[in-house]
């Protein structure tokens, strides 16, 4: 494919928004994968820009991080507040669930 194509850039894009969403929420590429059902290699590859992702693939890694899809190929400067936006909301309900979970156990404490 000619350099400077419109799937380079989406697909530099994708490796960029990715990492930036994977590292936004702490995961490891191989923690991402499983998320995904995707191979660690395969996540790896996507960073690198050394492979593109099917739609399926991008597809399960939007659900991982919970943005859509679309997102992903998006430049970053528009995809970042997007991805920002959604991993601060899973942050928030995640600390919701554990500090009810905590409220919970203390309640049955005697």
């Amino acid at each position: 494919m000619p350099k400077g194509t419109r799937h380079e850039e989406a697909r530099r894009n994708l490796a960029i928004n990715l990492k930036y969403g994977r590292t936004l929420l702490g995961l490891t590429q191989e923690q991402l994968a499983e998320k995904a059902n995707l191979d660690r290699t395969q996540i790896g590859a996507i960073e690198r820009q050394a492979s593109g992702a099917s739609i399926d693939s991008l597809g399960a890694l939007g659900m991982a991080l919970g943005v859509p899809s679309h997102v992903l190929i998006m430049p970053p400067a528009e995809a970042h507040p997007v991805v920002l936006a959604a991993t601060e909301a899973a942050a928030s309900e995640s600390r919701q669930s554990k500090r009810a979970s905590t409220e919970g156990k203390s309640r049955r404490a005697p």
